[in-house]
């Protein structure tokens, strides 16, 4: 695995955790931080998604480099 995709990974683990986070704080009868929270927790679901993007192009990428690398052997 490179060194981008454990990258990615990792952030992608470190978001979880956060969203995790957000979800514990809104449990509280406080309608003003659950709205924060709410926020917070979106903004985060995005962030998740766009390291998800970014996860699926470098496993393609990854995936070509080695095809290219295969073909290279063989030829």
């Amino acid at each position: 695995m490179n060194d981008n995709i454990k990258t990615i990974l990792a952030a992608i683990h470190d978001a979880a955790d956060d969203l995790a986070s957000f979800a514990k704080s809104a449990q509280t009868d406080n309608p003003d931080y659950q709205r924060g929270f709410i926020v917070h927790s979106q903004l985060q679901l995005d962030h998740l998604n766009r390291l998800s993007n970014r996860l699926n192009v470098a496993l393609k990428v990854a995936a070509i480099k080695a095809d290219m690398r295969k073909r290279e052997v063989q030829a």
